[in-house]
């Protein structure tokens, strides 16, 4: 059993030594090892971004012919990927940097947005059991 300081970083772990391994990496072996890293942590941010949820979950109707679900949620792991590609390049190096500021600043407003204002209540809901 990992200790939970480490099971809570493990995705942000995954993300950041795949895109370092992306950015410096010159074989295509490495490359393949930095994507895999890359998608299993993105991947496990949204399941459990997803699972932890307590705000309701409410996509207005408009939102659904635009945007499935799941590619919203890919959408800041996108940005972010495709800005560590551009960094790679020198010549593009301030549109990456800025490509990768925009999906930082789209997953901190996600995070913000997700927290529910109340999430203490449901946490002391869950441990203290109810006697009738």
């Amino acid at each position: 059993m990992l200790p939970v300081l480490v099971y809570e970083a493990l995705p942000l772990i995954y993300i950041s030594s795949g895109s370092i391994m992306l950015t410096i990496g010159q074989s295509p072996l490495t490359l393949i090892a930095a994507l895999l890293l890359y998608c299993a942590g993105a991947s496990i941010w949204i399941m459990r971004s997803d699972n932890r949820r307590t705000d309701h979950h409410m996509v207005p109707s408009h939102k659904l012919f635009l945007l499935p679900e799941t590619l919203y949620e890919i959408k800041p792991f996108f940005y972010l990927f495709t800005g560590l590609l551009l960094v790679r390049n020198e010549e593009f190096l301030i549109v990456g940097s800025l490509i990768i500021f925009w999906a930082l600043l789209c997953v901190f407003r996600r995070i913000r947005h997700r927290r529910h204002v109340n999430r203490h209540l449901f946490k002391m809901a869950k441990m203290k059991p109810h006697i009738f």
